[in-house]
C-alpha cells in the first residue's frame, strides 16, 4: 500500500478511508465517543472485507407541473425543490460520505475535523422552512375517507399497502399524462397539488429504502395548503436523513433512504470531491407568483467525474483520505449569493445553531451544530 502525506496510507487500490479515524481511535477499554466502531461499515472497509458496491439512493421522480397547479405548490412551500431540478445522484460519492458518518455524534469525521448537515444547509439549499410546528401527528385514520377528501379518489387495495400509497399510482392518476380538465375547480387543482407534493415526499424528501411506497401519514398535513407551509419541513427532512445515515453507516446496507439530494448538494457546496461546475442562477421566469430559487438550484450541472459508481467510490475515498484544509469550504453561503435568495432561506436563522431534537413523526434525531461551529464562522472549542 502506497504511503502519502504525513505517513498515512493511500487508498488508490480502494482500501479505505478510515485510516485517520483509526489512528485516533482508542481501544475498547478506553473512553471513546466512537464506541460503535466495531459495527461501523468503515471497519469492513479497513479490513478489506467490504464488497466495494456503492449504496443505492432513491432517484427522483419528477413530472411537468401543470401551470394551474403550480400556485398551490408555491403556497404550500415546496416549489423550491422543483426549481432545483432533476439532479442525478452520485452513489459512489454518497457512499464515501456515509462511511464517514458517525452515529454517535451525527457528524462526518474528516481529516480536517467534524462537519455535518445543519438546519442552515436545509433552509438555504432546499428552500424549506426550518422553524415552526414540528411534522408529526396521529396515524389513526380511515385512509379511504382521507384519500377521497384530499385526493378526490381512492387507491385500490392492490395499489396500496396499509397506510402506504404507491408512487406509481400517483403518477398514473395525477402525472403529466393525466392533467386536470380545462375548467377544473380550485378543489381539484389542490388535489393535484397534494398528489405532486406526496410524490416529492416519496422520491426526494422522505424516500424509503426500497420500492415506491409513500406513507399516507403526511397527507392530512396537506389538507390546508396555507397551513402546510407553516410546518418545519426542513427539520423533518433533516431528521429523516440523519436517521437513514445512522442506519446506513452501520453494517452492510445496500440501499439507503432519506434525502440524498440534500446530502449531495451539501457535499458539492463544502467539499472538492466530484464537484461539478456551479452555474449562475438565472432570474425567475417571470411567471405569476414565481419565487426566487434556493441556492441548491446553482448545482444543476451533471457530474464531472464520469466513471462507474465503483470507480467513483474508490476515487472519493482516496480524496477524502488525503483531504487538505484548503479544500474545505466552511462557509460557502456568502452574502452575495444570499442576496436574491427566497426569504425562507434565511427566515429561520434564529434556530440554525440550536441544539434541539429534529422530529418527523416517529423519527427523533439530535441536531448538533455545537460540534461544527466553524460552519457558522465561530471558533470550535474542544468537544468530547
Amino acid at each position: 500500500m502506497a504511503r502519502t502525506r504525513g505517513g498515512r496510507s493511500s487508498s488508490h487500490s480502494g482500501t479505505p478511508v478510515v485510516r485517520d479515524l483509526r489512528e485516533d481511535h482508542p481501544g475498547p477499554d478506553d473512553r471513546s465517543i466512537l464506541y460503535m466502531q466495531a459495527n461501523h461499515r468503515s471497519e469492513d472497509v479497513w479490513r478489506r472485507q467490504d464488497t466495494g458496491v456503492p449504496i443505492r439512493f432513491r432517484q427522483h421522480v419528477f413530472w411537468s407541473l401543470d401551470a394551474r397547479v403550480r400556485h398551490y405548490v408555491i403556497q404550500a412551500g415546496f416549489y423550491g425543490i422543483t426549481q432545483i431540478g432533476n439532479i442525478k445522484l452520485d452513489n459512489g460519492l454518497l457512499t464515501a460520505l456515509v462511511e464517514r458518518w458517525r452515529r454517535e455524534t451525527h457528524t462526518f469525521h474528516f481529516r480536517v475535523g467534524e462537519m455535518t448537515i445543519t438546519l442552515k444547509d436545509v433552509a438555504i439549499l432546499l428552500g424549506l422552512r426550518v422553524d415552526g410546528p414540528v411534522v408529526t401527528g396521529t396515524g389513526i385514520y380511515d385512509w379511504d375517507d382521507v384519500m377521497l377528501r384530499l385526493l378526490g379518489r381512492v387507491a385500490l387495495s392492490t395499489e396500496r399497502e396499509g397506510a402506504s400509497l404507491s408512487l406509481s399510482w400517483l403518477v398514473l392518476h395525477f402525472g403529466e399524462n393525466n392533467p386536470p380538465i380545462d375548467d377544473a375547480p380550485e378543489e381539484v387543482l389542490q388535489q393535484y397539488a397534494r398528489a405532486y407534493i406526496l410524490a416529492m415526499f416519496g422520491s426526494i424528501l422522505f424516500p424509503a429504502t426500497t420500492g415506491d411506497s409513500i406513507p399516507l401519514i403526511f397527507l392530512p398535513l396537506l389538507a390546508d395548503l396555507r397551513q402546510t407551509s407553516m410546518y418545519s419541513w426542513g427539520g423533518a427532512v433533516l431528521a429523516c436523513l440523519y436517521r437513514n445515515l445512522c442506519r446506513g453507516c452501520m453494517g452492510s446496507a445496500r440501499t439507503i433512504g432519506g434525502c440524498g439530494l440534500l446530502l449531495q448538494l451539501w457535499s458539492w457546496e463544502r467539499l472538492h470531491v466530484c464537484r461539478p461546475g456551479m452555474r449562475t442562477l438565472d432570474p425567475p421566469a417571470g411567471l405569476p407568483d414565481e419565487p426566487p430559487r434556493p441556492l441548491g438550484a446553482s448545482w444543476r450541472g451533471n457530474r464531472t467525474y464520469r466513471r462507474s459508481p465503483r470507480q467513483v467510490l474508490i476515487f472519493a475515498r482516496d480524496e477524502l483520505d488525503q483531504q487538505e484544509p484548503h479544500q474545505v469550504q466552511w462557509m460557502p453561503y456568502t452574502a452575495a449569493r444570499l442576496m436574491d435568495a427566497p426569504v425562507v432561506c434565511i427566515g429561520g436563522s434564529r434556530v440554525w445553531r440550536a441544539v434541539v431534537p429534529l422530529i418527523c413523526f416517529e423519527m427523533i434525531e439530535l441536531h448538533c451544530p455545537d460540534r461544527v461551529m466553524r460552519q457558522f464562522g465561530i471558533t470550535q472549542h474542544a468537544r468530547i
